[in-house]
This record gives structure tokens, C-alpha cells and sequence, in this order.
């Protein structure tokens, strides 16, 4: 192989090698943009999780409450329950004497051969 044609493979060589290390530069800032893109991407979808994250601990405070509030009506409803019950234990031990008084006095005011 003569000189010539040495350098001539070289620089064929070179030039090859100049094109893959120009291609990989490209390819280079193509994956730069798209881990950029990336990048901005995933700080958006940070943020929405970070806002949906919010919204789940207010509504879950929201459930603590209502939890609570649906315990306090359940106690006073079976207080009420409660109450009732007595109310009507109470009538009815009325309604017995006025039962009672009603009697007495109709006994009173009959006459003697009605009794």
C-alpha cells in the first residue's frame, strides 16, 4: 500500500469518524431536549400531586369531622330514644291516675243507687 493511498483510507477513516462523533453530538442534544422536556413534565406532575396530596388531607379532615359529628348525632338520637321511652312510661303512669281520679270522682257524684 503506497502512502497515497494510506492517507486516502485515513482520511475516509477520519471522515467516518468525524460523522459518527457529529451524529452522536446530535443524538447528544436530542436526549438534552427530551430529559429537558422530561424534566419539565415531571415538576408539573409534581405539582398536581402535591395539590391532589393537599386535596386528600383536607377531605380526609373533612371525614374526621363528620365522623365525629355522625357519632355525636347517633348519641343523641339514642338519648332521645332514651328520653321518649321515660316520656312515655310517664303518660302512662299519669293516664293510670287520672284514670284513677276520674273514677273517684264519678263514684262521688252518682247517687247513692246508681253505686
Amino acid at each position: 500500500m503506497s502512502d497515497e493511498e494510506f492517507e486516502r483510507k485515513m482520511k475516509e477513516q477520519f471522515d467516518q469518524l468525524t460523522a459518527i462523533v457529529v451524529n452522536l453530538g446530535e443524538r447528544v442534544d436530542q436526549l438534552g431536549e427530551r430529559v429537558d422536556r422530561i424534566g419539565t413534565q415531571v415538576e408539573k406532575l409534581t405539582e398536581k400531586v402535591d395539590k391532589l396530596t393537599d386535596a386528600v388531607v383536607g377531605l380526609a379532615a373533612i371525614v374526621g369531622r363528620h365522623d365525629q359529628q355522625i357519632a355525636e348525632l347517633e348519641r343523641r338520637v339514642a338519648e332521645n330514644d332514651r328520653q321518649i321511652t321515660e316520656l312515655i312510661k310517664q303518660g302512662k303512669a299519669t293516664d293510670e291516675r287520672i284514670n284513677a281520679l276520674i273514677a273517684i270522682v264519678e263514684k262521688s257524684f252518682r247517687r247513692p243507687d246508681e253505686q
